[in-house]
């Protein structure tokens, strides 16, 4: 009993002696009372989800996903706008559909007298792949006046190509713009038997503008090889 009664005086002098905060002090984790193991609440806004721009030329390929503790990144394409080839003139911009740039026009340079040739040679070798020209006696093509498609002006019709089939052929009444090229071949005439031979003038109006073709004419003529040739 003598040594409880003790205990007891000893506490209530440390209490008296440590003044009326020690008897009054709040417990737990408060101002002037924290340490490690008082930890603060933790919270955060929402997180936006992040996305590719929408700007033009841009399309999401994979989205952000949610993955617990964040936003995944997104993979995002982008397409240059498309322009005309070079010495092209563009007569239309592209314009952002949200998936493709669409609707670029481009006008194409005006075609030299060389590229007029080019192209109905290009026309003729399409119609007969065995075009052969008597270098000696006739240019491989030419550009020649206008007035040389005279004859052939406003009319249309039917040849035999090479294959046997027929191809049609027009040349407008007016050609004024274009190049006029004429062409010859002397050639086996496939769907004619025996020694017998096509020669064939292409005439060909080419636009001097854009390089289109405006007007082709055929002039065929089959021929037997005297001397019995095949």
């Amino acid at each position: 009993m003598i040594n409880v009664f003790i205990l007891r005086l000893c506490v209530l002098a440390m209490l008296l002696l440590a003044g009326p905060e020690a008897i009054a002090a709040p417990v737990g984790c408060v101002a002037g009372y924290q340490d490690s193991t008082c930890l603060g609440r933790i919270g955060a806004a929402a997180q936006p989800q992040p996305a590719c721009s929408t700007a033009d030329g841009w399309t999401t390929v994979t989205a952000s996903q949610w993955i617990g503790s964040g936003w995944s990144s997104p993979q995002c394409s982008y397409q240059a706008p498309p322009r005309c080839p070079s010495g092209y003139s563009q007569t239309t911009a592209p314009s952002w559909d949200g998936a493709s740039w669409v609707g670029l026009r481009c006008w194409p340079p005006a075609p030299t007298p060389a590229a007029a040739v080019y192209i109905c040679m290009n026309l003729a070798t399409s119609l007969y792949p065995y075009w052969i020209v008597d270098a000696v006696d006739n240019p491989p093509a030419s550009v020649v006046p206008q007035s040389w498609v005279a004859p052939y002006l406003g009319q249309s019709g039917t040849v035999r190509i090479a294959n046997g089939t027929m191809y049609a052929v027009s040349m407008p009444a007016n050609i004024s713009g274009t190049y006029v090229v004429v062409s010859y071949s002397t050639a086996p005439a496939p769907y004619v038997g025996g020694g017998n031979y096509d020669s064939t003038t292409l005439f060909c109006a080419v636009s001097q503008v854009d390089g289109s073709i405006v007007g082709v004419f055929l002039d065929n003529t089959t021929y037997t090889d005297s001397s019995g040739g095949t």
